[in-house]
């Protein structure tokens, strides 16, 4: 199943839960009501972005896929608090400080080689103070056996988050579906806070 078709198949779902979460109930409403900087790292078709921009967020979209860009750009009526990237995890350029790094479903889809740049990349990117929302593929999910992915641990997981607080971390361990079909989902889900206040 190509990208273009997966966008079609999941056009018109809601946000995702995490995002939602971590805006309502572990991010503080004045810093959400202030605008701020997040970065939708592999956003698909954008609805994600779309959600946080509505929120009074300006968004850099990050994703590989040129149509996935062409669709959110095409889905976003008022551009100005948008900006776009096309590019893949390991060649992605973020800003010095975001105060937001959005991953939701992505991590996983960078090659084992570039997991651990990518990964630094982001971290660095971020404020302190700043938040990183996302979710990591464990080692019992059905697609752990393809070596282009990269699957963490429970362990593994937790020690990405050295220099954040992690404010929510949840296991799903079960069977599912997905756009593609049946599949035993191993995901890690994750809101975290970087260490230090944004004035430092």
């Amino acid at each position: 199943m190509g990208w273009n078709t997966y966008y079609d198949q999941t056009a018109g779902r809601k946000p995702r839960q995490l995002l939602v979460k971590a805006l309502d109930e572990y991010i503080p409403a004045d810093f959400v009501e202030t605008r701020h900087q997040a970065a939708d790292i592999g956003c698909g078709s954008g609805i994600e972005t779309a959600f946080l921009i509505d929120r009074g967020w300006d968004v850099l979209a990050i994703d590989k896929e040129a149509m996935a860009i062409r669709r959110l750009k095409a889905s976003i009526k008022i551009q100005e608090h948008l900006q776009t990237q096309i590019a893949p995890f390991e060649a992605m350029t973020l800003p010095d400080k975001i105060d937001l790094a959005y991953a939701g479903y992505s991590l996983p889809f960078c090659h084992p080689d570039h997991f651990v740049t990518m990964w630094r990349n982001i971290t660095t990117s971020i404020a302190k103070g700043g938040y990183f929302v996302g979710e990591f593929f464990g080692e019992r999910d059905s697609w752990a056996t393809n070596p282009e992915m990269t699957f963490n641990t429970a362990v593994e997981t937790r020690l990405l988050f050295t220099e954040f607080e992690i404010l929510f971390f949840h296991e799903r361990d079960s069977r599912g579906q997905a756009v593609s079909g049946d599949k035993h989902w191993h995901v890690f889900s994750v809101i975290a806070r970087k260490l230090g206040n944004q004035t430092e």
